[in-house]
């Protein structure tokens, strides 16, 4: 009986042992996917579609069907609700190569990528994020040294040789972008031929500003043989700085925006 005892002392010392070992294996990602505080909920935007993530399905209400998924989520800290504040943001959406066919092309895959916030004890925090299914994080940093992140995402879009890619900065609020510019856009790959243009922008963070280095080619397609030729090209930089009325572009000589709507759509 004393042997059975310490057999059993020994194996519980093991358990209690091991189970902080699981709980630190855990990913930032697992923790705050199981620390979401509802598991189905409305799809914003959309009066017939759900989310129900204890299912892996995104529900299509009105018709009473169901499509199941495999998710992705990247996981990043900083101060996202609450100036200089240790939080959590999750970016989760459907994985790779996955769509769901409740939403048309013209919806970019529907809004199927969810931003979800979290105080530093992982309790979920602010509104849920909604954005389309091409959407993807790039970077999270404070711009202006506020004490609040902005978070930088880029999406895109394409129909018939026309692409566009596009980032959107936001802060505190996930499912209205301060800022959107346009990242990418040409033709090039349709069928058009005579002039187009072709936009290609970088960007980087200096002195608190977001300054976008940008290239325009002007192109021209000859109809009769499709090749494509460079006519010139222009180089231009546009700056824009956060402050309490949002993100405000500085004009300049150098500075101007191409489209100051900069909307792809």
């Amino acid at each position: 009986m004393k042997s059975v005892s310490k057999v059993f002392v020994h194996c519980l010392f093991a358990i209690i042992l091991f189970f902080p070992v699981i709980l630190k294996s855990q990913s930032l990602e697992n923790i705050l996917f199981n620390n979401i505080n509802e598991s189905i909920f409305q799809i914003k935007g959309y009066d017939d579609f759900s989310f129900d993530l204890s299912r892996n399905a995104i529900l299509d209400n009105r018709r009473g069907v169901e499509e199941t998924f495999k998710f992705e989520g990247k996981a990043n800290e900083g101060s996202f609700i609450n100036p200089n504040k240790k939080e959590y943001i999750l970016i989760m959406g459907l994985a790779k190569g996955q769509y769901c066919t409740f939403f048309g092309h013209a919806d970019n895959g529907g809004k199927t990528t969810l931003i979800f916030t979290f105080d530093e004890n992982y309790n979920q925090i602010g509104e849920i994020g909604f954005q389309d299914s091409q959407t993807k994080f790039v970077q999270s940093i404070d711009i202006d040294n506020d004490g609040l992140n902005e978070l930088i995402l880029e999406s895109s879009y394409g129909q018939q040789g026309y692409d566009w890619e596009w980032w959107m900065i936001f802060k505190n609020d996930f499912n209205d972008p301060k800022l959107k510019l346009t990242k990418y856009q040409s033709s090039e790959a349709s069928s058009k031929s005579g002039e187009m243009t072709r936009l290609s922008s970088t960007y980087r963070i200096e002195d608190g500003k977001f300054i976008v280095d940008s290239n325009l080619d002007f192109l021209y397609r000859d109809k009769n043989d499709n090749s494509l030729e460079t006519l010139r090209s222009e180089t231009r930089i546009d700056v824009f700085e956060s402050n309490s009325e949002g993100i405000i572009h500085i004009p300049g000589d150098n500075n101007v925006n191409w489209d100051e709507n900069n909307d792809p759509y």
